[in-house]
């Protein structure tokens, strides 16, 4: 099944309602605005990511598997995904593609434990924001968060 076959009616970018027009603004970007969805198989080490992102001030919702994701990712939600590479149900460069491909312009995070350059060249290539290898190091994870929102914020006008 395809990304956009599993996305609720509210989720799919063909048939949502528009998303309403922001205001362009001089204030620099608020973390407490947008949400860092985190999607990773291991429960253990995407709680750990988020307990380590809300006492850095970010609000985060945890996914352990890519249909408990697209089920209940908020497209409208202002925000990054970081996303675990190597997934049983699809891995994380296929979800990039195939959410790029359905029109959900999500900037993504890498994370991974089998990190390379052929595979930071593919993530990058298809416009991921940064590929970091597992064990993640926090200064260098929260760099690419922010970038990742302010990236964010750039593509809805904020």
């Amino acid at each position: 099944m395809t990304i956009s076959g599993r996305l609720g009616p509210h989720q799919d970018p063909a048939t949502r309602p528009p998303m309403p027009a922001h205001q362009p603004s001089g204030a620099r970007f608020q973390k407490s605005e947008s949400v860092v969805f985190l999607l990773d198989d291991d429960s253990k080490f995407v709680n750990a990511l988020s307990a380590l992102l809300q006492a850095n001030g970010f609000a985060t919702r945890v996914f352990t598997s890519v249909d408990d994701f697209l089920r209940e990712h908020d497209l409208d939600c202002p925000g990054c995904l970081v996303l675990d590479v190597c997934m049983p149900e699809v891995t994380g460069l296929d979800l990039q593609l195939e959410l790029a491909a359905s029109g959900v312009m999500r900037p993504i995070v890498f994370v991974t434990a089998h990190y390379d350059q052929r595979l930071w060249n593919r993530a990058m290539t298809a416009g991921a924001v940064a590929v970091l290898p597992k064990p993640v190091r926090s200064g260098e994870l929260l760099s690419a968060i922010q970038e990742a929102l302010r990236k964010d914020a750039v593509e809805r006008g904020r």
